[in-house]
């Protein structure tokens, strides 16, 4: 019973023996299968820089293949050290093709002795396109708001354009590239960097996964600033016997709105047309001016120029034929002598005193203080309406005057 169990020890020790020697000595063949092979392209870059065709659909076909050898040698393979090469170098135009491929090993393993056997696809088809490249508009979409008293204005952005590239048929349906900002309440401006869509001209998103573009993300700026309706008004200069209690005046538009920082903004409660010279005009006027608004501001309302309508109210005018003319600051040596004999004036005053104002209440005083030497002059008058402290002349009147030596 002893000798028997001995000897099938020893039988069983060299069982295992004779299979360690088969599985490391003898090294059989077999056949494996080796899945998720990527498909490569030979010459794509050629084509695309001679030929501007682009791999497309089918540029991510994964293959299958059957490899036999011996059992050492397959244990070395695997989808990252084999690959299946499409030579489309020699291609002219786009289209669909169907292709073989050529099964290769990583140059570490060209001393394996493997065949392949099968493969799945025997064919990989892809499609190869024409290349077009395109320059875009950049265009921003506020997705948000402003707060209360403030208002967003167009963004900017530091690329206006982008150039995309990619197949024809894709590239030509690109519009346009899309920002969209999103933000609430602001007031102050805002800087970001952001991600844009490719969109078509149906405002659609256009799908970009083949598509390169030579810029990823745009800086968009949102400038936000406080506006605020400011009155227009103007000025009176008391003359002709009226002053700004006499007026009744209308402006249209009579305020405009402006937008600026929210500081400068704050510093302002109207806007000044200008002056108006009461003594310039009878009964009523109307004047155009322009809104010149403060630097820095920005007019929102649009509106260039305002019209000023002016009234007189309570009093009315009458001509008067003026013959008083007096001279003053005569030049010592020199005797003035009025060429002008009388004066068509233009008086206005209170309604209930017009009618008294006679010729007589009329002086004409001519400044000769410019005068030095012999000769003929038009010299600017002074109109005085004597006796009636709310009357005055219209308007500016002038004589002539000879200037002689008094000897």
């Amino acid at each position: 019973m002893k000798n028997r169990s001995i000897s099938f020890l020893i039988a069983l020790l060299c069982s295992i023996g004779l299979w360690v020697y088969v599985v490391t000595t003898v090294n059989p063949e077999d056949t494996v299968t080796i899945s998720g092979i990527p498909v490569t392209f030979y010459g794509q870059d050629e084509i695309q820089q001679d030929r501007s065709l682009l791999v497309t659909e089918g540029g991510d076909t994964l293959v299958s293949i059957d490899v036999t050898g011996k059992r050492a040698d397959l244990k070395k393979l695997s989808a990252e050290t084999v690959s299946a090469v499409v030579d489309v170098s020699r291609l002219r135009s786009a289209g669909d093709y169907s292709l073989s491929y050529e099964v290769t090993f990583a140059a570490e393993l060209s001393d394996l002795e493997v065949s392949v056997t099968d493969r799945t696809p025997y064919r990989v088809s892809f499609t190869l396109a024409k290349m077009a490249s395109k320059t875009i508009e950049v265009k921003g979409v506020f997705d948000g708001n402003v707060a209360e008293g403030y208002m967003a204005e167009p963004m900017t952005f530091d690329h206006d354009t982008i150039t995309i590239e990619g197949p024809e048929e894709i590239v030509n349906q690109v519009s346009y590239a899309q920002v969209i900002l999103d933000r609430t309440n602001l007031d102050k401006t805002v800087t970001a960097e952001l991600e844009y869509t490719l969109i078509d001209s149906a405002g659609e998103k256009v799908d970009s996964s083949e598509i390169t573009c030579d810029v990823t993300t745009i800086e968009v700026t949102l400038p936000v600033v406080m506006y605020k309706d400011i009155p227009l008004s103007v000025e009176f200069i008391d003359g002709g016997g009226a002053t700004s209690n006499d007026v009744i005046y209308d402006i249209e538009p009579s305020s405009i709105m402006i937008s600026g920082d929210a500081a400068l903004l704050e510093g302002i409660s109207q806007i000044s047309l200008g002056n108006i010279d009461l003594g310039d005009f009878g009964i009523s006027e109307e004047y155009t001016f322009p809104i010149l608004i403060p630097n820095d501001t920005k007019n929102v309302s649009g509106d260039e120029s305002a019209t000023v309508s002016v009234k007189i109210r309570g009093m009315e005018t009458k001509t008067i034929r003026a013959t008083n003319i007096a001279f003053v600051n005569k030049p010592e040596g020199y005797e003035p002598i009025s060429m002008t004999q009388q004066l068509q004036i233009l008086v206005r005053a209170k309604s209930t005193e017009i009618d008294k104002i006679a010729a007589n209440n009329v002086r004409v005083v001519a400044d000769l203080s410019e005068i030095t030497a012999p000769g003929t002059y038009t010299v600017p008058v002074t109109v005085y309406i004597d006796g009636y402290t709310n009357a005055g002349a219209i308007g500016e009147y002038s004589v002539v005057v000879l200037v002689t030596d008094d000897n």
